[in-house]
């Protein structure tokens, strides 16, 4: 049973059926006649987690008692709707879903949810003729844009109306680099 099995490679581990963990992959071992074309040895072997595809660090970090069925395809007609990612054999993980489900905390685990990263919205900006011009603009957040590119020099020009407001204005710079460094700087400016 799962529930007694730290996670689920310690379960295939004991259940058997073939499988070993070569330099840090699962390898589901087949009859010696069964080959790789242009392989060396046998394949790794592809998770799914509840139809998707996912890496096996991945299933490794579940819960067991998340789990509510796993199945072991070896047979190759069975593993080619898979595509070549079938060929060292599929592991199809269900996850349990429902009410009826309580996630338990593992003894000694803190665990948390983050919230991640919103899509942005489009950020309304007046469009300027004319005819508008004379429009009172009391805008407080005068500029926002999610995707501005620096050029090679690390410069960037922006363009953008002034609210009719005078007075000192906060600029908030924040971004990322291509190497995941996050920066902020904060600095403010005058309208007379």
């Amino acid at each position: 049973e799962l529930v007694n099995a730290i996670d689920l490679f310690d379960y295939l581990d004991k259940w058997g059926g073939g499988m070993s963990n070569i330099n840090g992959q699962m390898i589901l071992s087949r009859s010696r006649n069964t080959s790789v074309p242009g392989g060396q040895g046998d394949a790794p072997i592809q998770f799914y987690l509840d139809g998707m595809p996912v890496d096996q660090e991945y299933i490794a970090a579940m819960p067991v008692e998340s789990i509510a069925l796993v199945e072991v395809l070896k047979n190759a007609a069975l593993t080619t709707l898979y595509g070549s990612g079938g060929v060292g054999g599929i592991i199809l993980v269900s996850t349990k879903r429902g009410s009826s489900y309580k996630h338990k905390a593992s003894p000694g685990i803190i665990g948390f949810k983050t919230q991640g990263f919103d899509a942005y919205k489009e950020f309304y900006s007046p469009k300027y003729t004319p005819e508008n011009i004379n429009v009172a603009d009391l805008r407080s957040t005068i500029y926002w844009n999610p995707n501005v590119i620096i050029d090679k020099d690390n410069k960037k020009i922006l363009n953008f109306f002034n609210s009719d407001g005078v007075g000192a204005y906060k600029v908030v710079v924040e971004g990322i680099n291509a190497d995941g460094k996050v920066g902020r700087n904060v600095f403010t400016y005058t309208v007379k």
